[in-house]
């Protein structure tokens, strides 16, 4: 039942394509495969596929708008390199990541 009810809003989205034959309990059964730390993660993917599935519309506008911002980001990096981190690591990240708090 999940699997058609978000085959048919993606159709409204997207138009038709094909989705995979996946039922809801195959997709619980592989939540269970996953460590507890992964499931926030999982929630809030599934909460922007319900979100992107009921309330946004797919027009070039929105791409336009996402590559508008893209393209004034990499601006303000060339303007400004010295706001830029770059890290190596995980351990790097999470130290600049730490510090910005």
């Amino acid at each position: 039942m999940i699997n058609t009810e978000i085959s048919q809003q993606a159709e409204k989205i997207l138009g038709p394509a094909p989705m995979p034959d996946i039922s809801a309990e195959t997709i619980v059964k592989a939540l269970y495969r996953l460590p507890s730390e992964c499931l926030p993660h999982i929630l809030q993917y599934i909460e922007f596929l319900e979100y992107r599935f009921t309330h946004t519309s797919q027009d070039s506008s929105e791409d336009e708008a996402l590559w508008d911002a893209v393209q004034a980001e990499r601006g303000y990096r060339k303007q400004h390199p010295e706001d830029m981190i770059v890290c190596d690591t995980i351990e790097e990240l999470r130290a600049a990541l730490e510090d910005e708090k």
